[in-house]
């Protein structure tokens, strides 16, 4: 992943997160830079293996701007209204068994999911990310999704 990809997926990762903090005192243009900040730091700090390092600069960038949304503070501030708690156990049962079925998945093939619905790279930044073929992530998707279609049963 080269530094024009990290940066892409730190503006993607802050955008991502603001959406989730409105009537926040910290705006979309601030929360990029404090994202590309907590980026560049991450990477400073990582032990340089490739393994693991998306992970690692998304977590170090979420806990950043976690920590600037709760300094900025809120438009009011009053308490916010009390939220009705959903009923959260069929969506934890899907989340458990969509892990059960990307778990059975080949390492590269996790890899190409999670670059292309998750970090919402397209084909040619995945492969330059994973050092493939273009072609080669487009195959692996594709098996990926027929070997999850088949363990889904549809």
């Amino acid at each position: 992943m080269g530094w024009r990809a990290e940066q892409r997926f730190a503006i993607r990762l802050a955008i991502y997160e603001h959406r989730g903090h409105p009537g926040s005192n910290l705006s979309l243009d601030e929360a990029v830079i404090v994202a590309l900040d907590a980026a560049q730091d991450a990477l400073l700090r990582h032990d340089g293996r490739e393994s693991g390092k998306v992970s690692y600069l998304a977590h170090a960038i979420k806990w950043r701007l976690k920590d600037a949304y709760r300094n900025a503070g809120r438009f009011d501030d009053r308490e916010p209204p009390p939220r009705v708690q959903p009923d959260f156990v069929p969506d934890l049962i899907d989340r458990l068994y969509a892990r059960a079925v990307i778990n059975k998945l080949t390492e590269k093939q996790k890899r190409v999911i999670f670059g292309l619905y998750y970090a919402r790279l397209n084909i040619d930044q995945t492969a330059e990310w994973l050092d493939l073929a273009p072609t080669s992530v487009v195959s692996l998707r594709h098996r990926a999704l027929e070997s999850m279609r088949r363990e889904v049963g549809d």
